[in-house]
Protein backbone atom coordinates (compact mmCIF):
# COMPACT_ATOMS: atom_id res chain seq x y z
CA UNK A 1 0.00 0.00 0.00
CA UNK A 2 1.16 3.19 -0.92
CA UNK A 3 0.07 6.57 0.52
CA UNK A 4 0.57 10.35 -1.33
CA UNK A 5 0.37 14.04 0.00
CA UNK A 6 2.09 16.35 -1.91
CA UNK A 7 1.55 20.58 -1.85
CA UNK A 8 3.47 23.61 -2.89
CA UNK A 9 3.71 27.48 -3.06
CA UNK A 10 4.47 29.61 -5.51
CA UNK A 11 4.21 33.26 -4.28
CA UNK A 12 6.07 36.34 -6.49
CA UNK A 13 5.50 40.02 -5.15
CA UNK A 14 7.58 41.86 -8.47
CA UNK A 15 8.71 45.29 -7.44
CA UNK A 16 10.58 46.91 -10.20
CA UNK A 17 12.94 45.63 -13.34
CA UNK A 18 15.49 46.77 -15.52
CA UNK A 19 17.15 45.18 -18.11
CA UNK A 20 19.80 45.65 -20.86
CA UNK A 21 19.27 43.63 -23.93
CA UNK A 22 20.01 43.97 -27.55
CA UNK A 23 23.64 43.95 -29.44
CA UNK A 24 26.68 46.34 -28.61
CA UNK A 25 25.81 48.38 -31.83
CA UNK A 26 21.75 48.49 -30.90
CA UNK A 27 21.07 48.21 -27.54
CA UNK A 28 18.15 48.70 -25.19
CA UNK A 29 17.50 49.34 -21.70
CA UNK A 30 13.77 48.51 -20.52
CA UNK A 31 12.52 50.35 -16.70
CA UNK A 32 9.96 48.69 -14.96
CA UNK A 33 8.14 49.13 -11.65
CA UNK A 34 5.21 46.81 -10.72
CA UNK A 35 2.23 46.48 -8.22
CA UNK A 36 0.37 43.48 -7.19
CA UNK A 37 1.66 39.78 -7.11
CA UNK A 38 0.95 35.95 -8.20
CA UNK A 39 0.37 33.14 -5.96
CA UNK A 40 0.06 29.48 -7.22
CA UNK A 41 -0.13 26.55 -4.98
CA UNK A 42 -1.24 22.92 -5.73
CA UNK A 43 -2.06 20.09 -3.72
CA UNK A 44 -2.55 16.35 -4.99
CA UNK A 45 -3.18 13.71 -2.41
CA UNK A 46 -4.13 9.56 -3.31
CA UNK A 47 -2.98 6.05 -2.65
CA UNK A 48 -2.56 2.93 -4.43
CA UNK A 49 -2.75 -0.75 -3.93
CA UNK A 50 -0.70 -3.77 -5.28
CA UNK A 51 -1.53 -7.48 -4.74
CA UNK A 52 1.08 -10.01 -6.01
CA UNK A 53 -0.10 -13.95 -7.04
CA UNK A 54 2.55 -16.49 -7.56
CA UNK A 55 0.83 -19.54 -8.49
CA UNK A 56 3.60 -21.26 -10.03
CA UNK A 57 7.66 -20.18 -9.60
CA UNK A 58 7.41 -19.11 -13.03
CA UNK A 59 4.39 -17.42 -13.38
CA UNK A 60 3.89 -14.23 -11.12
CA UNK A 61 0.20 -11.79 -11.35
CA UNK A 62 -0.16 -8.43 -10.02
CA UNK A 63 -3.63 -6.28 -9.74
CA UNK A 64 -2.73 -2.87 -9.16
CA UNK A 65 -5.43 -0.10 -8.51
CA UNK A 66 -4.60 3.65 -7.48
CA UNK A 67 -6.87 6.75 -7.22
CA UNK A 68 -4.95 10.44 -7.07
CA UNK A 69 -6.78 14.01 -6.91
CA UNK A 70 -4.68 17.47 -8.00
CA UNK A 71 -5.48 20.43 -7.38
CA UNK A 72 -3.95 23.38 -9.19
CA UNK A 73 -4.76 27.01 -8.72
CA UNK A 74 -3.01 29.80 -10.38
CA UNK A 75 -3.55 33.85 -9.20
CA UNK A 76 -2.15 36.41 -10.92
CA UNK A 77 -2.68 40.12 -10.34
CA UNK A 78 0.11 42.79 -11.69
CA UNK A 79 0.62 45.41 -13.47
CA UNK A 80 3.57 47.32 -14.44
CA UNK A 81 4.22 50.67 -15.64
CA UNK A 82 7.34 50.73 -18.31
CA UNK A 83 10.01 52.93 -20.54
CA UNK A 84 11.98 52.02 -22.57
CA UNK A 85 15.62 54.34 -23.08
CA UNK A 86 15.00 55.34 -26.77
CA UNK A 87 11.49 56.59 -25.71
CA UNK A 88 7.83 55.15 -25.11
CA UNK A 89 5.86 54.07 -22.22
CA UNK A 90 3.68 51.89 -21.68
CA UNK A 91 1.08 49.84 -19.16
CA UNK A 92 1.55 46.12 -18.67
CA UNK A 93 -1.73 43.97 -17.28
CA UNK A 94 -1.87 40.68 -16.45
CA UNK A 95 -4.44 39.04 -14.53
CA UNK A 96 -5.28 35.46 -13.86
CA UNK A 97 -7.82 33.34 -11.38
CA UNK A 98 -7.21 29.85 -12.81
CA UNK A 99 -8.44 26.48 -10.93
CA UNK A 100 -8.09 23.09 -12.68
CA UNK A 101 -9.06 19.83 -10.40
CA UNK A 102 -8.21 16.40 -11.99
CA UNK A 103 -9.67 13.06 -10.86
CA UNK A 104 -7.13 10.26 -11.92
CA UNK A 105 -8.77 6.02 -11.39
CA UNK A 106 -6.75 3.60 -12.82
CA UNK A 107 -7.18 -0.52 -12.11
CA UNK A 108 -4.87 -2.83 -13.84
CA UNK A 109 -3.89 -6.51 -14.05
CA UNK A 110 -0.29 -7.82 -15.03
CA UNK A 111 0.72 -11.30 -15.54
CA UNK A 112 4.52 -12.56 -16.64
CA UNK A 113 5.47 -16.14 -17.29
CA UNK A 114 8.86 -17.42 -17.95
CA UNK A 115 9.72 -20.59 -19.81
CA UNK A 116 13.31 -21.73 -21.21
CA UNK A 117 13.89 -19.59 -24.02
CA UNK A 118 11.70 -16.54 -23.72
CA UNK A 119 8.96 -14.47 -21.24
CA UNK A 120 6.07 -14.14 -21.77
CA UNK A 121 3.64 -10.88 -20.65
CA UNK A 122 0.45 -9.35 -20.61
CA UNK A 123 -1.52 -6.83 -19.25
CA UNK A 124 -4.93 -5.14 -19.33
CA UNK A 125 -6.08 -1.29 -17.43
CA UNK A 126 -9.35 0.16 -16.69
CA UNK A 127 -8.74 4.40 -16.38
CA UNK A 128 -11.47 7.14 -15.63
CA UNK A 129 -9.89 10.57 -15.32
CA UNK A 130 -12.42 13.55 -14.57
CA UNK A 131 -11.56 17.13 -15.28
CA UNK A 132 -13.26 20.57 -13.70
CA UNK A 133 -11.40 23.54 -15.47
CA UNK A 134 -12.10 27.34 -14.47
CA UNK A 135 -10.17 29.67 -16.44
CA UNK A 136 -10.31 33.71 -16.05
CA UNK A 137 -7.94 35.02 -17.20
CA UNK A 138 -6.22 38.59 -19.08
CA UNK A 139 -3.86 40.34 -20.46
CA UNK A 140 -2.94 43.16 -22.41
CA UNK A 141 -0.46 46.07 -22.90
CA UNK A 142 -2.21 49.77 -23.45
CA UNK A 143 0.10 52.74 -24.49
CA UNK A 144 0.62 56.25 -22.79
CA UNK A 145 1.57 58.98 -25.08
CA UNK A 146 3.37 61.86 -23.54
CA UNK A 147 0.54 64.06 -23.66
CA UNK A 148 -2.12 61.52 -22.02
CA UNK A 149 -2.63 61.00 -18.36
CA UNK A 150 -4.55 57.56 -19.32
CA UNK A 151 -3.22 54.49 -20.72
CA UNK A 152 -4.56 54.28 -24.16
CA UNK A 153 -6.48 51.16 -25.99
CA UNK A 154 -5.23 47.89 -25.31
CA UNK A 155 -3.58 45.83 -28.08
CA UNK A 156 -2.50 42.06 -27.60
CA UNK A 157 -5.43 41.51 -25.65
CA UNK A 158 -6.52 38.11 -24.84
CA UNK A 159 -9.83 37.66 -22.70
CA UNK A 160 -10.72 34.34 -21.24
CA UNK A 161 -13.53 33.38 -18.83
CA UNK A 162 -14.53 29.61 -19.71
CA UNK A 163 -15.32 26.72 -17.54
CA UNK A 164 -14.84 23.01 -18.77
CA UNK A 165 -16.44 19.79 -17.34
CA UNK A 166 -14.83 16.87 -19.14
CA UNK A 167 -14.61 12.68 -18.18
CA UNK A 168 -12.43 10.18 -19.97
CA UNK A 169 -12.65 6.81 -19.83
CA UNK A 170 -10.37 4.58 -21.39
CA UNK A 171 -9.27 0.67 -22.12
CA UNK A 172 -5.83 -0.77 -23.06
CA UNK A 173 -4.20 -4.10 -22.89
CA UNK A 174 -0.78 -5.19 -24.07
CA UNK A 175 1.01 -8.80 -24.75
CA UNK A 176 4.97 -8.66 -25.03
CA UNK A 177 7.12 -12.19 -25.65
CA UNK A 178 11.04 -11.67 -24.83
CA UNK A 179 13.01 -14.65 -26.76
CA UNK A 180 16.20 -15.62 -26.14
CA UNK A 181 17.04 -16.67 -30.27
CA UNK A 182 20.33 -18.12 -29.19
CA UNK A 183 23.43 -16.90 -26.89
CA UNK A 184 24.50 -13.45 -28.31
CA UNK A 185 20.93 -12.57 -29.35
CA UNK A 186 17.33 -11.64 -27.48
CA UNK A 187 14.60 -10.15 -29.49
CA UNK A 188 11.49 -8.47 -27.94
CA UNK A 189 8.28 -8.50 -29.72
CA UNK A 190 5.15 -6.68 -28.37
CA UNK A 191 1.86 -4.75 -29.46
CA UNK A 192 -0.69 -2.18 -27.09
CA UNK A 193 -4.32 -1.92 -27.80
CA UNK A 194 -6.34 1.26 -26.34
CA UNK A 195 -9.64 2.86 -26.74
CA UNK A 196 -10.86 5.87 -25.00
CA UNK A 197 -14.26 7.31 -25.47
CA UNK A 198 -13.09 10.45 -26.04
CA UNK A 199 -11.48 9.89 -29.52
CA UNK A 200 -13.56 6.86 -30.15
CA UNK A 201 -10.71 5.13 -31.77
CA UNK A 202 -9.23 1.89 -31.15
CA UNK A 203 -5.37 2.62 -31.91
CA UNK A 204 -2.79 -0.29 -32.19
CA UNK A 205 1.19 0.45 -31.05
CA UNK A 206 3.22 -2.38 -32.08
CA UNK A 207 7.59 -2.27 -31.13
CA UNK A 208 10.18 -4.77 -31.78
CA UNK A 209 13.70 -4.51 -30.07
CA UNK A 210 16.70 -6.78 -31.14
CA UNK A 211 19.88 -7.09 -29.35
CA UNK A 212 23.12 -8.57 -30.01
CA UNK A 213 26.55 -9.02 -27.87
CA UNK A 214 29.00 -10.52 -29.48
CA UNK A 215 31.02 -13.57 -27.67
CA UNK A 216 33.03 -10.88 -26.37
CA UNK A 217 30.70 -9.48 -24.26
CA UNK A 218 31.97 -6.03 -24.46
CA UNK A 219 29.47 -4.77 -26.98
CA UNK A 220 25.87 -4.66 -27.10
CA UNK A 221 24.37 -3.70 -30.28
CA UNK A 222 20.49 -2.58 -30.29
CA UNK A 223 17.62 -2.14 -32.82
CA UNK A 224 14.03 -0.71 -32.60
CA UNK A 225 11.45 -0.25 -34.24
CA UNK A 226 7.74 0.89 -33.37
CA UNK A 227 4.37 2.58 -33.68
CA UNK A 228 3.47 5.01 -31.07
CA UNK A 229 -0.43 6.45 -31.09
CA UNK A 230 -1.24 8.55 -28.13
CA UNK A 231 -5.04 9.38 -27.39
CA UNK A 232 -5.72 12.46 -26.85
CA UNK A 233 -6.51 14.03 -23.22
CA UNK A 234 -7.54 17.31 -21.36
CA UNK A 235 -4.46 19.19 -21.80
CA UNK A 236 -3.55 18.73 -25.98
CA UNK A 237 -7.63 19.10 -26.42
CA UNK A 238 -7.85 22.69 -24.84
CA UNK A 239 -6.44 25.05 -27.17
CA UNK A 240 -5.25 29.17 -25.62
CA UNK A 241 -8.97 30.22 -25.77
CA UNK A 242 -9.78 28.06 -22.96
CA UNK A 243 -12.18 26.14 -25.79
CA UNK A 244 -12.11 22.59 -26.30
CA UNK A 245 -11.93 20.25 -29.91
CA UNK A 246 -13.60 17.07 -28.58
CA UNK A 247 -13.06 15.82 -31.99
CA UNK A 248 -9.41 15.97 -32.05
CA UNK A 249 -7.67 12.29 -32.91
CA UNK A 250 -4.89 10.55 -31.45
CA UNK A 251 -1.77 11.40 -32.50
CA UNK A 252 0.92 9.11 -34.21
CA UNK A 253 4.45 8.48 -35.00
CA UNK A 254 6.61 5.98 -36.53
CA UNK A 255 10.21 5.08 -34.14
CA UNK A 256 13.49 3.32 -35.08
CA UNK A 257 16.07 3.67 -33.73
CA UNK A 258 19.90 2.10 -33.29
CA UNK A 259 22.24 1.84 -30.71
CA UNK A 260 26.14 0.43 -29.45
CA UNK A 261 27.09 0.35 -26.04
CA UNK A 262 31.26 -0.85 -25.86
CA UNK A 263 33.22 -0.87 -22.81
CA UNK A 264 36.69 -0.94 -23.20
CA UNK A 265 39.99 -0.25 -21.10
CA UNK A 266 41.65 3.29 -21.68
CA UNK A 267 43.09 6.27 -19.76
CA UNK A 268 43.95 3.63 -16.74
CA UNK A 269 40.65 2.73 -16.12
CA UNK A 270 37.37 0.66 -17.88
CA UNK A 271 35.48 2.98 -19.47
CA UNK A 272 31.60 2.68 -21.42
CA UNK A 273 31.37 4.25 -24.42
CA UNK A 274 26.95 4.47 -25.20
CA UNK A 275 25.30 5.95 -28.59
CA UNK A 276 22.73 5.67 -30.33
CA UNK A 277 20.91 7.49 -33.77
CA UNK A 278 17.15 8.06 -33.95
CA UNK A 279 14.37 9.16 -36.63
CA UNK A 280 10.71 9.80 -35.46
CA UNK A 281 8.18 10.87 -38.65
CA UNK A 282 4.94 11.93 -37.00
CA UNK A 283 2.13 11.58 -39.44
CA UNK A 284 -0.31 13.38 -36.75
CA UNK A 285 0.88 15.62 -33.60
CA UNK A 286 -1.03 18.38 -31.95
CA UNK A 287 1.52 21.55 -32.38
CA UNK A 288 1.87 24.11 -29.15
CA UNK A 289 3.94 27.32 -28.40
CA UNK A 290 5.74 28.74 -25.62
CA UNK A 291 4.31 31.04 -23.71
CA UNK A 292 6.61 32.39 -20.93
CA UNK A 293 7.08 28.73 -18.98
CA UNK A 294 3.32 28.01 -20.19
CA UNK A 295 2.94 25.60 -23.63
CA UNK A 296 -0.05 26.54 -24.97
CA UNK A 297 -1.35 23.87 -27.43
CA UNK A 298 -3.14 24.83 -30.73
CA UNK A 299 -5.98 22.27 -29.94
CA UNK A 300 -7.47 22.86 -33.55
CA UNK A 301 -4.73 22.44 -35.54
CA UNK A 302 -3.16 19.18 -36.73
CA UNK A 303 0.37 18.71 -37.88
CA UNK A 304 2.88 16.42 -39.24
CA UNK A 305 6.41 15.94 -38.28
CA UNK A 306 10.02 14.45 -38.07
CA UNK A 307 12.53 14.22 -35.28
CA UNK A 308 16.23 13.05 -36.20
CA UNK A 309 19.25 13.12 -33.91
CA UNK A 310 22.04 11.17 -32.47
CA UNK A 311 23.69 10.72 -28.64
CA UNK A 312 26.91 10.07 -27.78
CA UNK A 313 27.78 9.30 -23.91
CA UNK A 314 31.14 8.34 -22.69
CA UNK A 315 32.10 7.64 -18.86
CA UNK A 316 33.86 5.86 -16.10
CA UNK A 317 35.54 6.13 -13.10
CA UNK A 318 38.66 8.51 -14.17
CA UNK A 319 39.46 8.60 -10.01
CA UNK A 320 38.71 5.39 -8.02
CA UNK A 321 35.36 5.45 -7.00
CA UNK A 322 34.23 7.59 -8.36
CA UNK A 323 32.14 8.37 -11.75
CA UNK A 324 32.79 10.65 -14.50
CA UNK A 325 30.78 11.53 -18.16
CA UNK A 326 30.59 13.37 -21.14
CA UNK A 327 27.39 13.44 -22.97
CA UNK A 328 26.61 15.03 -26.61
CA UNK A 329 23.37 15.12 -28.20
CA UNK A 330 22.70 16.38 -31.63
CA UNK A 331 19.16 16.42 -32.77
CA UNK A 332 16.82 18.31 -35.63
CA UNK A 333 12.86 18.63 -35.48
CA UNK A 334 10.47 20.15 -37.55
CA UNK A 335 6.69 20.18 -38.16
CA UNK A 336 4.09 21.18 -40.71
CA UNK A 337 0.94 22.80 -39.73
CA UNK A 338 -2.08 21.05 -42.56
CA UNK A 339 -3.08 23.61 -44.70
CA UNK A 340 -1.69 26.59 -43.53
CA UNK A 341 0.63 27.23 -46.89
CA UNK A 342 3.56 28.37 -45.00
CA UNK A 343 5.07 25.15 -45.40
CA UNK A 344 7.86 22.80 -42.32
CA UNK A 345 8.52 25.23 -39.39
CA UNK A 346 11.36 24.21 -36.81
CA UNK A 347 9.41 22.92 -33.57
CA UNK A 348 9.83 24.39 -29.76
CA UNK A 349 12.35 21.22 -29.18
CA UNK A 350 14.30 21.95 -32.34
CA UNK A 351 17.86 22.22 -29.99
CA UNK A 352 20.56 21.49 -32.18
CA UNK A 353 23.44 20.57 -30.16
CA UNK A 354 23.41 19.52 -26.22
CA UNK A 355 26.56 18.93 -23.96
CA UNK A 356 27.15 18.22 -20.68
CA UNK A 357 30.56 16.93 -18.71
CA UNK A 358 30.22 15.66 -14.84
CA UNK A 359 33.96 15.65 -13.35
CA UNK A 360 34.62 14.45 -9.86
CA UNK A 361 38.33 14.48 -8.21
CA UNK A 362 39.63 14.45 -4.71
CA UNK A 363 41.65 17.13 -2.88
CA UNK A 364 45.27 15.30 -3.18
CA UNK A 365 46.86 16.74 -0.09
CA UNK A 366 42.87 15.69 1.50
CA UNK A 367 41.41 12.82 -0.08
CA UNK A 368 38.19 12.16 2.27
CA UNK A 369 37.09 16.17 0.43
CA UNK A 370 35.53 15.66 -3.13
CA UNK A 371 35.29 18.27 -5.84
CA UNK A 372 32.62 17.84 -8.57
CA UNK A 373 32.08 19.92 -11.53
CA UNK A 374 29.42 20.48 -14.45
CA UNK A 375 29.54 21.91 -17.33
CA UNK A 376 26.26 21.92 -19.28
CA UNK A 377 25.51 23.90 -23.26
CA UNK A 378 22.42 23.94 -24.79
CA UNK A 379 22.32 25.40 -28.34
CA UNK A 380 19.71 28.20 -29.00
CA UNK A 381 15.85 27.48 -29.04
CA UNK A 382 13.37 28.82 -31.80
CA UNK A 383 10.16 30.52 -30.29
CA UNK A 384 7.53 33.16 -31.38
CA UNK A 385 5.89 35.99 -30.63
CA UNK A 386 2.95 34.37 -28.28
CA UNK A 387 -1.37 34.94 -29.50
CA UNK A 388 -0.76 35.27 -33.05
CA UNK A 389 -2.85 33.19 -35.50
CA UNK A 390 -0.41 30.79 -36.02
CA UNK A 391 2.91 29.06 -34.83
CA UNK A 392 6.31 31.15 -36.11
CA UNK A 393 9.50 30.39 -35.49
CA UNK A 394 11.16 33.65 -36.22
CA UNK A 395 13.16 34.03 -33.12
CA UNK A 396 15.65 32.39 -31.04
CA UNK A 397 16.66 31.80 -27.68
CA UNK A 398 20.24 32.11 -26.79
CA UNK A 399 22.30 29.12 -26.14
CA UNK A 400 22.51 27.76 -22.17
CA UNK A 401 25.42 27.83 -20.74
CA UNK A 402 26.21 26.91 -17.26
CA UNK A 403 29.01 25.52 -14.78
CA UNK A 404 28.74 24.46 -11.30
CA UNK A 405 31.15 23.48 -8.80
CA UNK A 406 30.27 21.47 -5.56
CA UNK A 407 32.52 20.28 -2.73
CA UNK A 408 31.14 17.21 -0.99
CA UNK A 409 33.31 15.21 2.82
CA UNK A 410 31.55 12.10 3.39
CA UNK A 411 32.28 11.48 7.61
CA UNK A 412 32.24 7.38 7.02
CA UNK A 413 34.00 7.22 3.91
CA UNK A 414 37.34 5.04 3.97
CA UNK A 415 39.51 8.40 4.40
CA UNK A 416 38.10 9.54 7.25
CA UNK A 417 40.43 8.04 10.36
CA UNK A 418 37.74 10.22 12.64
CA UNK A 419 34.88 7.53 12.60
CA UNK A 420 32.73 7.76 16.29
CA UNK A 421 31.06 4.65 17.15
CA UNK A 422 27.80 6.25 17.30
CA UNK A 423 28.18 7.48 13.68
CA UNK A 424 29.04 3.74 12.67
CA UNK A 425 26.56 1.95 13.98
CA UNK A 426 23.54 4.27 12.34
CA UNK A 427 24.59 5.31 9.27
CA UNK A 428 26.00 4.28 6.33
CA UNK A 429 27.32 7.75 4.88
CA UNK A 430 26.74 10.87 6.66
CA UNK A 431 27.97 13.76 3.63
CA UNK A 432 27.78 17.37 3.25
CA UNK A 433 27.84 19.57 0.28
CA UNK A 434 28.57 22.82 -0.16
CA UNK A 435 27.53 24.05 -3.91
CA UNK A 436 27.88 26.93 -6.16
CA UNK A 437 25.41 27.29 -9.05
CA UNK A 438 25.72 29.15 -12.53
CA UNK A 439 29.57 29.34 -10.96
CA UNK A 440 30.50 32.20 -13.94
CA UNK A 441 26.71 34.14 -13.19
CA UNK A 442 25.70 33.55 -17.11
CA UNK A 443 22.75 35.14 -17.76
CA UNK A 444 20.39 32.74 -19.43
CA UNK A 445 17.20 33.79 -21.37
CA UNK A 446 13.89 31.86 -20.26
CA UNK A 447 11.20 33.29 -22.25
CA UNK A 448 10.31 36.78 -23.20
CA UNK A 449 8.08 39.29 -21.77
CA UNK A 450 6.89 41.34 -25.38
CA UNK A 451 6.34 44.64 -25.23
CA UNK A 452 5.75 48.01 -27.72
CA UNK A 453 6.94 51.23 -27.13
CA UNK A 454 5.18 54.31 -28.57
CA UNK A 455 5.94 54.39 -32.19
CA UNK A 456 4.49 50.45 -32.11
CA UNK A 457 7.78 48.56 -32.26
CA UNK A 458 7.46 45.79 -30.61
CA UNK A 459 10.22 44.14 -28.41
CA UNK A 460 11.31 40.55 -27.00
CA UNK A 461 12.40 41.90 -23.65
CA UNK A 462 14.25 38.81 -22.01
CA UNK A 463 13.52 37.29 -19.01
CA UNK A 464 17.10 35.81 -17.50
CA UNK A 465 16.82 32.55 -15.22
CA UNK A 466 18.45 32.63 -11.77
CA UNK A 467 22.18 33.92 -11.24
CA UNK A 468 24.95 32.75 -9.17
CA UNK A 469 23.70 30.55 -6.08
CA UNK A 470 25.24 29.14 -3.05
CA UNK A 471 24.12 25.97 -1.67
CA UNK A 472 24.20 23.68 1.26
CA UNK A 473 23.30 20.63 2.52
CA UNK A 474 23.44 17.09 4.37
CA UNK A 475 22.57 13.88 3.42
CA UNK A 476 22.08 11.29 5.68
CA UNK A 477 21.76 7.08 5.23
CA UNK A 478 20.54 5.24 7.70
CA UNK A 479 21.75 1.52 8.12
CA UNK A 480 18.71 -1.22 7.71
CA UNK A 481 18.64 -2.82 11.18
CA UNK A 482 19.58 -6.84 11.83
Amino acid sequence: MLGNFNTGVFKLIPESRETRFGTASASSRLNMDYVGEEKDDYQTAGGAVTLKFIPRPNYVMKWISSYFQTDEKENIDIAGWYAFDQGGTGIYSTYAKNALTSNIFSSALKAEQTFKSHTFSWGIKYERKQYTDHLDEFSGIGRVDSAATAPGNFYQDNRIDVQNQLAIQSYAAYVQDSYQLSATTDLQIGVRGNYNDLSRQFLLSPRLLLAYRPVSNDKIYRFTAGVYQQAPDYRSIRDFNGVLNLQQRAQRAYHTSAGLDHAFDGLGTRLKFSSEIYAKYQDRLIPYMMDNVRIKYLAAEEAEGYTLGADFGLGGELVKDLLSYFRLSVMKSGQNIKNDAFGYSKRPTDQRVNFSAYFQDRLMNSPGYKVHLMLLYGSKLPIGAPLVPRYTDNFHIPAYKRVDIGFSKDFLDDFNFRKTNFMEKYFSSLTAYLEVFNLLNIQNTVSYLWLKDVDNVQYAVPNYLTSRRLNLKLVIKFKKSK
